[in-house]
């Protein structure tokens, strides 16, 4: 599971603390998602072009597969959107958001990556310019067949419904993953 492994690499990388102050941004992207090299740098260049941002993902192919697609889609016209959703398919954190606390309680419960997209938003602050979709740079993550089956479909993970009382004991609530027209 990728969060499960971003929280082993964080201990090995010397801690939260450590990682923050070495890093501005990490990718914790699923492993079959496709971005070149280039496109990689694109993304956090204009992430360090927009420091608010604390959330955020690249926009995504027409024929990516997933459940959001509808809503991380890739908009040729816009360098980013705002909004108050990005799906845990591709996230790029800010690296200080590893110590904000109201942030902490959600990585420390993830499981299986399913609820923490919707802590992105109120863990930000639910401020309207802290998470956006990046459509500077289009990545793709490939269509699951019968061939290539999701290894979520496999998961029994009862746990993960703790993660909206851990999200609402940090002082969180829910929220519209529905996008808003905050596009520059």
């Amino acid at each position: 599971m990728k969060w499960p492994n971003f929280r082993y690499w964080l201990e090995l990388q010397g801690g939260a603390a450590e990682v923050a102050a070495t890093y501005d941004y990490i990718w914790v992207v699923d492993d079959d998602v496709r971005l070149p090299t280039n496109g990689i740098c694109r993304m956090f260049e204009t992430l360090r072009e927009h420091s608010q941002i604390a959330f955020a993902s690249p926009s995504f192919d027409k024929e990516s597969d997933g459940v959001w697609r509808f809503f991380d889609g890739h908009h040729p016209g816009c360098k980013l959107r705002y909004t108050n959703f990005v799906e845990c398919t591709a996230p790029i954190l800010k690296s200080s958001m590893l110590l904000d606390p109201r942030f902490q309680p959600c990585l420390r419960a993830v499981r299986t990556g399913c609820f923490i997209d919707f802590c992105f938003h109120p863990a930000a602050g639910g401020a309207t310019d802290v998470v956006a979709v990046i459509d500077a740079v289009q990545c793709h993550h490939p269509p699951r067949t019968a061939d290539y089956p999701s290894e979520m479909r496999q998961v029994q993970d009862p746990g993960q419904l703790e993660m909206n009382h851990f999200c609402l004991g940090a002082g969180l609530r829910w929220h519209s993953w529905k996008g808003r027209g905050h596009e520059i």
